[in-house]
């Protein structure tokens, strides 16, 4: 299967066997169950609420298949605000993690769940998202001096609380960074120069809740899209394409949008 273009994505009807609208988020999971066995898939549901039930769904149906979601930005068209740190960590986490394992020929069918508007957009080339993020380890030697610089420079926030992904703060021997693509901030504490522990906390208490031994700290800047940006659909070649009716709307109405922006 070919993969369509930026102009073919904008303009084409939804495929005969696209999913019905009456389907419910569990009978949308098990249909594309089974097309997840015979290849990746790239599905669009109407929102990000619907997005992320479908994929916790079809997780769970499908164990040995890798389930992601892809969000579509939540920076508004023609507006000069960035996406939050959250949105566009998840995004890069996304399409790292899936760029990652088509390098193996091996790999497990996935499937690329995301939304209408998402499939609107344009993204940097898939070569982009090569690019690893910081790691820490319990035991690995550190410089935090160093590590808060690089992560300030990949586009996190400088903050004395910090609470909101994408934020960072070094205070002697600990550094307190939010992850962007995490669901809680982690408290890194270096001793004699190597990471002593690694422990995620309330971001609202701040306290920890636990202990583990590893954490990639994900972007929270995109790539710069480049003269070779690309439609979603690039980013997972070959796969069957299906969205709802809903989906497809929402991403004609935002190209409607984007383009009056751009007058």
């Amino acid at each position: 299967m070919r993969t369509l273009s930026a102009a073919e994505i904008a303009t084409m009807p939804p495929e005969e066997d696209a999913l019905k609208p009456a389907l419910g988020t569990a009978e949308i999971a098990a249909e594309l169950a089974v097309l997840l066995q015979r290849g990746d898939v790239l599905v669009a549901e109407a929102d990000e609420t619907r997005a992320l039930a479908l994929t916790r769904i079809l997780a769970a149906m499908m164990p040995g298949a890798c389930v992601c979601f892809c969000p579509g930005t939540d920076a508004l068209p023609g507006d000069d605000a960035p996406a939050s740190p959250g949105n566009v960590g998840q995004r890069v986490s996304t399409l790292r993690a899936v760029r990652r394992m088509l390098a193996d020929k091996q790999h497990p069918p996935i499937a690329l769940v995301t939304t209408g508007e998402a499939l609107a957009n344009a993204y940097p080339a898939p070569v982009a998202f090569e690019a690893e993020p910081p790691k820490v380890a319990t035991g690995a030697a550190c410089d935090l001096q160093a590590l808060y610089d690089q992560l300030v420079s990949i586009g996190y926030i400088a903050d004395e609380r910090v609470d909101e992904p994408g934020e960072v703060a070094l205070r002697g021997q600990v550094l307190d960074v939010f992850p962007a693509d995490a669901d809680d901030p982690v408290r890194i504490e270096v001793a004699e120069g190597v990471i002593a522990s690694i422990r995620c906390y309330d971001p609202v208490n701040q306290r920890a809740v636990g202990e583990i031994e590893h954490r990639e700290l994900g972007r929270v800047a995109e790539p710069p899209l480049g003269d070779d940006r690309c439609p979603l659909t690039t980013h997972l070649p070959g796969a069957t394409i299906a969205l709802t009716p809903a989906a497809d709307e929402r991403r004609r109405r935002l190209l409607l949008l984007s383009k009056d922006a751009a007058r």
